[in-house]
């Protein structure tokens, strides 16, 4: 009966949201899944999910009890567009949009400089 109870009050998680963020790079889409990688993974998570366009990067936080399926923080989009890739963010709640933008450009910006250096707090 209990489990019944909390079966029923149980509800998918809700989708990530988009964000207005798009950038572009000349870096193959290799280079940038793993220079994501390398950056978040100090603060997470990280599951790509390859496309034959691109990847999709899945980022979980590793604390405060938000982790488990389907609880992705946010989600990195990046597809190859010809001679450039375009990168996008998705955000999901309690993160928000304003903090989820500066955190990808953040992590864009280093890893056009070439460097892997974990986003600032």
């Amino acid at each position: 009966m209990i489990l019944a109870l909390f079966l029923a009050g149980a509800e998918a998680p809700d989708p990530p949201r988009p964000t207005p963020a798009v950038r572009t790079s000349q870096q193959s889409v290799a280079d940038l899944q793993s220079c994501f990688a390398r950056i978040w993974l100090s603060k997470g998570r990280i599951t790509p999910l390859p496309l034959s366009n691109g990847v999709d990067l899945y980022f979980q936080l590793r604390s405060f009890g938000l982790g488990g399926p389907g609880k992705e923080i946010m989600v990195f989009e990046i597809r190859d567009k010809g001679s450039e890739r375009r990168m996008t963010v998705y955000y999901r709640r309690p993160w928000s949009e304003k903090s989820a933008v500066k955190l990808f450009n953040e992590t864009v910006d280093r890893c056009e400089a070439g460097l892997s250096n974990a986003p600032k707090k």
